[in-house]
């Protein structure tokens, strides 16, 4: 067999067998190894391959009624990881390894450390989430809760406790898609 017999069976994978690109070209550099390496006979161009296209495929996407159908399902920090990943555009992987000095309340945003690619970035913190993140944040506050804190460091004003604690809200001008939910 020579090009003519091998670009025939490269056409007949892709047309009669429906191979994949992936699959088509992984057949097409075996064959090309296997004449020019083993064989040291070049199979030379082969014109008439038909090569088979990568099908693009369209990402789904929900509905904001599915969207909200399933947040409707979830309770707890499970629920509020699903919102803030939702609201922001995070990642599973960078919703957990949140911290919290990557919160800005008063910016409205998240600092997305070591995301995608190793890369850092800012993302929006749905002004919706501001409450329940902040009421997560106290139940966390290394395990003491957020009167003790205010006790210790004698405020009168839970605020002032809050400010101090870098847990305050401010109004911003970006709106997230989960605030329009």
């Amino acid at each position: 067999m020579g090009g003519p017999e091998v670009e025939a069976f490269l056409n007949h994978l892709a047309s009669e067998r429906h191979l994949s690109a992936s699959s088509q070209t992984q057949a097409l550099n075996a064959l090309v190894f296997l004449y020019d390496s083993v064989l040291q006979q070049p199979l030379g161009e082969m014109a008439g391959l038909k090569r088979v296209q990568r099908r693009h495929r369209v990402p789904v996407v929900l509905s904001r009624e599915e969207v909200k159908a399933i947040l409707g399902q979830m309770a707890g920090v499970v629920r509020l990881m699903a919102e803030l990943m939702y609201g922001s555009g995070l990642r599973v992987n960078e919703c957990m390894t949140l911290r919290v000095k990557d919160i800005d309340f008063s910016g409205g945003v998240l600092n997305v450390r070591s995301g995608k690619g190793g890369k850092d970035r800012t993302t929006l913190l749905p002004e919706r989430l501001h409450a329940p993140l902040k009421q997560q944040l106290l139940r966390v506050a290394s395990g003491t809760d957020i009167r003790t804190i205010q006790l210790l460091l004698g405020h009168r004003s839970l605020q002032t406790t809050m400010i101090y604690t870098h847990v305050i809200e401010v109004t911003r001008s970006v709106a997230s898609p989960f605030d329009s939910l």
